[in-house]
């Protein structure tokens, strides 16, 4: 007699391969498996800066004594690295906790967030990778280091924040603010080194950048205290700090009435209302319809056309220059 087959048994076992819920696990487990156990898992990455969430809370979290800036000024402040990476293993320990609540197939050791500030607008040099712009490194590299020191190699020292509060970047929002090394000319005199003072120097841009409410603007710059007082040796005069106005952002109009010498008058760039008569500015004349109170040769070159008026009257963009010495405590 030949092999009697039982239908009950071939039933089972094809049920039990082709069980969806099964099947879906085994390939799951295959997928996953790796031969070397120091591998993480695959795991999202978040590149937004995390900063902004914290600031959401509480301006506090992020600026302690916020309210007590005063108005229209300007100081210096430095980054905390303890505080950063407290935050950022927190963060990234509560998502890896939510992962695990919602069955997510990892091994709980990814770094989800690693980036605190916003690098966006930096203008980066061809040295600089994605790792060195990242504020932490992952949290699997930290074994028992002390917090403060998990910056990931060659990355962005220590930063200085230059910090603005007031109308100034109301009324100027597109203002270029950089930082720009001192240096001494042939005077022997300490000037930033820009091509007006004849000298050469290192000028660098914000590395980040962000505001607060009601009016506060902050960047950061890739330099140390001791760098910006001038106390290395690369850096043996220090950092100016630089606001100026866009050259491609021209206006018109004249100086307000300074002081009682500024009707003194010796080039155009002198000029203010109080150089025409009170009672013709208050009529509300165009300036083609009024006359500076100045001698007969200035007043035929301000009546050589409209075009004329225009020059005399454009307003050079203005630069500040502040030593990073009167703005550090």
């Amino acid at each position: 007699m030949g092999n009697r087959i039982k239908i009950d048994t071939i039933c089972t076992r094809v049920y039990e391969e082709l069980d969806p819920g099964k099947k879906i696990i085994d390939r799951n487990k295959r997928i996953l498996e790796r031969e070397d156990p120091g591998i993480i898992m695959a795991h999202p990455t978040f590149p937004q800066p995390m900063y902004k969430f914290l600031q959401d809370i509480s301006q506090e979290l992020l600026l302690p004594g916020i309210e007590k800036i005063p108005q229209n000024t300007i100081g210096l402040l430095k980054t905390n690295r303890r505080f950063i990476e407290a935050y950022m293993c927190g963060l990234n320990h509560a998502f890896g906790s939510e992962l695990l609540w919602r069955e997510y197939p990892t091994d709980q050791r990814g770094s989800y967030f690693r980036q605190f500030w916003d690098y966006s607008d930096y203008m980066s040099k061809e040295s600089d990778t994605e790792e060195n712009l990242e504020d932490i490194k992952p949290l699997a590299e930290w074994d028992s280091e002390r917090l403060g020191s998990n910056e990931p190699e060659n990355h962005l020292k220590e930063k200085l924040v230059l910090i603005l509060r007031g109308d100034l970047l109301k009324k100027y929002p597109n203002a270029v603010i950089y930082a720009v090394e001192a240096k001494l000319n042939d005077e022997n005199e300490r000037v930033p080194a820009l091509p007006e003072f004849k000298v050469k120097g290192e000028i660098q841009s914000p590395v980040f950048s962000g505001t607060m409410q009601p009016d506060i603007t902050f960047l950061g710059f890739n330099i140390t205290e001791d760098e910006a007082r001038g106390k290395t040796n690369k850096y043996r005069h220090g950092f100016y700090f630089v606001i100026e106005e866009r050259v491609s952002e021209t206006r018109f109009g004249l100086d307000e009435i300074r002081s009682e010498n500024s009707e003194e008058f010796e080039l155009w760039d002198d000029l203010t209302w109080g150089h025409f008569k009170k009672k013709e500015v208050e009529s509300g004349d165009y300036l083609d319809g009024l006359k500076p109170d100045l001698g007969d040769e200035y007043i035929d070159e301000w009546n050589d056309g409209s075009a004329n008026i225009a020059w005399i009257t454009m307003q050079k963009p203005v630069r500040i220059i502040i030593h990073a010495n009167r703005i550090l405590p």
